[in-house]
C-alpha cells in the first residue's frame, strides 16, 4: 500500500522539533563563538573610543581644522569597519560552518569578508534610494529589518556551503523564489520569540535587575540559525526530489 504523504504543516512541525534536537555540543560552541564576537567587538570599540578621546583632548580643538577632524573620524570609522568585517569573517563564519557541518578555511574568511562588505554597501544603497522615494516610517523600518534578517540568513547559509561571494546575488534569487516555503517556519519562530519575550519580562519582574530577557534573546538568536539552516536544507531537498 502506498504510504500516505505527510502534510506540509506536519513536516514543518517535525522540522521545528528536529531543530531543538540540535541543542547540543555544536549549539554550545556556536554560542561561545557569538559571545567571543561580542566581547571582541566591545573591546575594539572601547579602545578606539579611548583613542579618539585622546586625540581630541590633546589637540587644541579650536585650532584644529574641520577637514583634519573629519579625516581623523573617517579614518577611525574605516578602521572599525575593517575590524568588524574581519570579526564577522572569523567568529560568525565559524558559527555557520558548525551549523552546516562544513570545514572552515582561509577561503571561508575571504568569502565572508568580501560578501559582508558587499552586503553592507548594497543594503545601504537600497535604503538610501528608498528614503529618497518615500518617508520611511517605523513600520517600514521594521519590515526592512525582517527582510534584511531573512536575506542575510539565506546568504550566510549559501556562503557557508560554497565559500563563494556569488552567494550575495544567489541569496536574492533563492530567497525571493522560495519565500513561500519559509512562511510557516517564520510563523513558528515569531511565536517562540513572543513566548520568550513574555518569559523574559516575567523573570525580570520576578528578579528585579536580572538580564533574563537579554540572555533568552541571545540563546534564541543562536537557535534560530540552526532552525533556519534545517529549514533551508529541507527546502533544497524537496526541490531536488521534484526535478
Amino acid at each position: 500500500m502506498k504510504k500516505k504523504k505527510k502534510s506540509y504543516v506536519i513536516r514543518e512541525i517535525e522540522g521545528l522539533y528536529s531543530s531543538f534536537r540540535r541543542i547540543n555540543k555544536d549549539y554550545g560552541i556556536a554560542a561561545l563563538l557569538d559571545i567571543a564576537f561580542y566581547i571582541f567587538s566591545f573591546l575594539v570599540l572601547s579602545i578606539m573610543n579611548l583613542g579618539l578621546q585622546s586625540i581630541f583632548s590633546e589637540a587644541d580643538i579650536q585650532t584644529m581644522s574641520l577637514q583634519k577632524a573629519a579625516s581623523v573620524v573617517v579614518a577611525y570609522v574605516f578602521l572599525a569597519l575593517i575590524i568588524f568585517l574581519a570579526a564577522v569573517a572569523f567568529f560568525k563564519a565559524k558559527v555557520w560552518k558548525i551549523i552546516t557541518h562544513k570545514k572552515y578555511s582561509a577561503k571561508t574568511f575571504y568569502a565572508f569578508f568580501l560578501a559582508s562588505l558587499s552586503w553592507i554597501i548594497l543594503w545601504a544603497v537600497l535604503i538610501y534610494l528608498l528614503s529618497l522615494i518615500t518617508d520611511i516610517s517605523t513600520g517600514a523600518m521594521l519590515t526592512l529589518f525582517i527582510i534584511l534578517v531573512y536575506f542575510t540568513n539565506v546568504m550566510s547559509v549559501l556562503l557557508a556551503r560554497t565559500d563563494s561571494i556569488k552567494a550575495v546575488w544567489q541569496s536574492f534569487k533563492i530567497g525571493a523564489t522560495k519565500l513561500v516555503y519559509y512562511i510557516i517556519p517564520f510563523a513558528f519562530a515569531i511565536i517562540i520569540l513572543t513566548l520568550i519575550g513574555m518569559l523574559g519580562n516575567y523573570l525580570d519582574g520576578l528578579y528585579n535587575g536580572s538580564y533574563a530577557t537579554m540572555l533568552l534573546f541571545f540563546l534564541y538568536s543562536v537557535w534560530f540559525r540552526f532552525y533556519f539552516y534545517n529549514t533551508t536544507r529541507r527546502i533544497m531537498r524537496w526541490e531536488e526530489k521534484r526535478r
